[in-house]
């Protein structure tokens, strides 16, 4: 059974969070603010971390830091109100995994913790496929193989720090960009999957995800490919994914992200995060079917 802590100044809020969580199974633990939170850390074995951002004491931010620095494996997934959007971008920069919106819906926060557990324990297989790294170019991802996608993220952002193309610090923040990538690429590329609609309703993680094997397995889908080609010089390592789809009209759902309300949904925000990231180092083509990430080497 995994174990949740929930970190919260305000003592009724998080007592509620922690007995909605311990209902759907977890076990719990509880922090006031982000330094007693660290203490939990050190003492208990923590699964994931759910946090507030503004807080006494250490807030969410710097808890991402200190997370990010000393348990960069546990996935922290922070609770932002409107007025917080800059800060929860700050903290995904900072290693942050995922983030909620206030006032907490609890299926929301269920699903969100799912989710991230599940992609926490992917990322721990990611030797299985960091061979490929040491000599290939490209790599072909059969949507079929679409579980492949968090050891991927995993390998290739393992791969990049260790050739001097990611800061530590900068670790997690990468994993959540090529994991946006790779998602997107697979569940809205290549199987053509929407989020509108299918996440708006009840459980809407788990019948998106349930969409995705229904295509995996069609005739039509089944034999569809994503396409990564990794190029790297001494200066810089690109990274292109091609999901061979028709594409989409990324600069108008760019801007749609950008309105705080989209942003803060659990979909449609994954160009944002990325751009919001990486910055100018996030480019997609014309039609919006490819997308490259560039890794500066560090003091290049």
């Amino acid at each position: 059974m995994e174990t949740i802590l929930i970190v919260d100044d305000e003592q009724v809020l998080r007592e509620m969070t922690s007995d909605a969580v311990k209902a759907s199974g977890y076990n719990v633990f509880t922090a006031e603010n982000g330094l007693d939170a660290i203490t939990k850390l050190m003492e208990q074995k923590i699964d994931l971390v759910v946090s507030d951002i503004k807080m006494p004491m250490m807030d969410g931010l710097k808890l991402a830091r200190e997370m990010n620095s000393l348990y960069p494996q546990i996935p922290l997934i922070l609770v932002t109100g409107f007025a917080d959007v800059d800060t929860a971008v700050k903290a995904l920069k900072q290693g942050a995994m995922d983030f909620i919106p206030k006032p907490i819906e609890i299926d929301l926060l269920i699903e969100t913790i799912k989710k991230n557990l599940e992609k926490s324990m992917l990322f721990q297989k990611r030797t299985e496929l960091t061979s490929f790294l040491n000599g290939a170019i490209s790599y072909k991802l059969p949507v079929s193989q679409y579980l492949l996608i968090e050891a991927l993220t995993s390998s290739i952002s393992l791969f990049a720090h260790q050739n001097g193309f990611v800061h530590g610090s900068m670790l997690n923040s990468t994993k959540t960009v090529l994991h946006e990538a790779l998602t997107n690429a697979v569940y809205h590329g290549a199987l053509g999957v929407p989020s509108e609609g299918i996440r708006d309703t009840d459980n809407g993680y788990h019948l998106f995800m349930e969409v995705v094997r229904i295509r995996v397995d069609s005739k039509e889908y089944k034999d569809k490919l994503v396409l990564i080609d990794i190029d790297i010089n001494s200066n810089r390592m690109n990274i292109s994914i091609n999901d061979v789809g028709i594409g989409y009209d990324w600069k108008q759902k760019f801007k749609i992200a950008n309105d705080p309300k989209s942003f803060l949904k659990p979909y449609g925000r994954g160009l944002l995060i990325m751009k919001g990231i990486l910055g100018e180092n996030c480019n997609l083509n014309t039609c919006g079917n490819t997308v490259t990430l560039t890794l500066n080497k560090m003091g290049g």
